[in-house]
């Protein structure tokens, strides 16, 4: 089995009803060549202006926060536990950049947020999968055969402008090995995915904040 990690919405383990952060300081605006809203997709450099979130008052500290801001976006925000954990598994595909945030007025350290640098769409069971062809967000599309990883990135070369591949439905080859892996262009844009023998330790280390979804595996 396969599970699709993302951070949880229950009150009884973040202690809100909703995301943990209720909003992000940031010196600078969003356009500034500084800030970290301009690497998207791209190794994040030392100097990158990050904002501050600001955790709601109520909102307890897991290891997997619902943090969200201008520069954010397909990154989790994780706790040093859960970064030591990750990284062992994650095959230099992601980078762990540090952040701080604030609670009560107080400094919270010992977070990180992960920047993927590579992802695995070559796991992927193509035969099991359903991808369509759309002009996201615009139309629903329309599903694409294809048989393997190769004709997936001939097909990402002829697909044309505003339309682009998305995964519908994915499903994980049974000869994979790996205990974490990216994928790209499924719901939500991008996908952290770990084994089972991964979410056994992440449970048995008591790591919180954490709502997994199966997914099928051929």
């Amino acid at each position: 089995m396969v599970y699709r990690i993302q951070s949880s919405r229950n009150k009884e383990i973040t202690g809100v009803n909703d995301v943990q952060s209720e909003t992000a300081f940031s010196p600078i605006n969003i356009w500034d060549p500084l800030h970290i809203n301009q690497w998207i997709g791209k190794e994040i450099p030392d100097y990158a202006v990050i904002p501050i979130p600001k955790i709601k008052i109520k909102a307890k500290l897991t290891d997997l926060m619902s943090v969200y801001f201008f520069g954010s976006s397909f990154k989790l925000t994780i706790s040093n536990k859960l970064k030591l954990i990750l990284e062992k598994y994650s095959r230099d595909k992601i980078q762990y950049v540090p952040i701080v945030m604030q609670q009560a007025g107080k400094q919270v350290n010992g977070y990180w947020l992960t920047n993927i640098l590579d992802f695995d769409n070559d796991k992927i069971d193509f035969s099991g999968s359903e991808i369509v062809s759309r002009n996201y967000p615009l139309d629903s599309g329309y599903l694409v055969k294809i048989k393997d990883y190769g004709e997936y990135l001939d097909q990402k070369k002829k697909i044309e402008f505003p339309y682009n591949l998305y995964f519908q439905k994915i499903a994980i080859r049974s000869d994979v090995t790996e205990k974490m892996f990216m994928l790209e262009k499924v719901y939500g844009g991008i996908g952290y995915y770990v084994s089972e023998s991964l979410k056994k330790i992440l449970d048995a280390e008591g790591c919180t904040g954490i709502e997994y979804s199966s997914i099928e595996q051929g």
